[in-house]
């Protein structure tokens, strides 16, 4: 559960009778609150904490190597091509935005089927018309002082992951 921080693991072989531990963002070994993905393979320590539950440690993926946001969230990067487009919105304090393309058939069929998907799944939240176009986070901006407001021109490079299409590597136009 991202919004609480915490969630549980299934153990692969129990372990004294137990079937699962509970693991906290803070234990997640890359550097950033990163959301593990359902059905993702991970290595960790177990302990119990001071009410005896068993909870997991130094979680990384298999081998130790730590646990970078793409690859939890399943980021494909799709090829070097740069796309332009404007920004609809960008929250500063969220550290995301949203750009709609200024051709969005040009996108890989990929990029349009996730973005398409993201667009409906949201007007089903909100009840209100969302356009198809990419989101962009803080860190898929290639200047991180640049300031994008409504309206800004901005080049980009296209990637899927597991919940939608996005832009990155995100520059003024």
């Amino acid at each position: 559960d991202t919004k609480k921080g915490f969630g549980y693991v299934a153990l692969d072989t129990p372990v004294a009778g137990i079937e699962e531990a509970k693991v906290s963002r803070e234990e997640v070994l890359g550097g950033e609150a990163i959301p593990l993905a359902q059905g993702m393979a991970i290595e960790f320590g177990l302990y119990k904490n001071k009410q005896e539950k068993v909870c997991t440690c130094d979680v990384t993926l298999p081998g130790g190597e730590t646990i970078s946001r793409d690859v939890a969230e399943g980021r494909q990067y799709l090829g070097n091509k740069r796309y332009t487009g404007t920004v609809q919105w960008f929250s500063v304090k969220n550290g995301i935005g949203f750009i709609i393309p200024d051709h969005f058939t040009s996108l890989p069929k990929v990029a349009q089927q996730k973005s398409t998907e993201a667009a409906q799944r949201a007007a089903d939240k909100t009840q209100q018309e969302v356009f198809e176009g990419l989101m962009f986070h803080r860190r898929d901006k290639t200047d991180p002082a640049a300031r994008f407001g409504e309206g800004s021109k901005v080049s980009f490079n296209v990637f899927v992951d597991n919940r939608n299409g996005g832009a990155t590597n995100v520059t003024e136009a």
